[in-house]
């Protein structure tokens, strides 16, 4: 019985490692002209999409980190077109959007030169500019 154990304890780890992938979290496209996502919607698809890169930076797959970052500059460009926007980001929506958009740019960038403290810099900037889209 404790062999059985044992050698059971011993295979989690690589079954917890395989599994992993399938378990991230699809996000589904941005509308095409026509329906319009609601501010806090799109602000948390943002959160998602920041916290994705991060977690894929930390186990070196730059790739989903280039797909997050990708993601993220088409959900920054989309934020002006929500609906229900707060009255205290309607005055500063553009600018932040447009910042987000930038930083999604210049993480695609950093990623692509696999330059490890440039991607930190930019993700800090981004988790930051993120932080102050949300809805009060």
């Amino acid at each position: 019985m404790h062999r059985a154990f044992v050698i059971l304890a011993s295979l989690m780890p690589v079954v917890g490692c395989q599994v992993a992938p399938e378990m991230r979290r699809a996000i589904p496209p941005l509308p095409s002209e026509g329906g319009s996502l609601s501010y806090r919607d799109v602000v948390q698809r943002a959160r998602m999409q920041a916290t994705m890169a991060t977690e894929a930076f930390y186990v070196d797959q730059w790739g989903e980190v280039e797909s997050a970052a990708q993601g993220l500059e088409e959900t920054a460009r989309y934020l002006t077109r929500t609906k229900e926007i707060p009255p205290s980001q309607q005055a500063v929506l553009a600018l932040r959007s447009e910042n987000l958009a930038k930083e999604a740019q210049a993480l695609r960038l950093a990623v692509q030169s696999r330059d490890e403290r440039r991607t930190t810099e930019v993700m800090q900037r981004i988790n930051l500019l993120v932080r102050e889209l949300r809805p009060e």
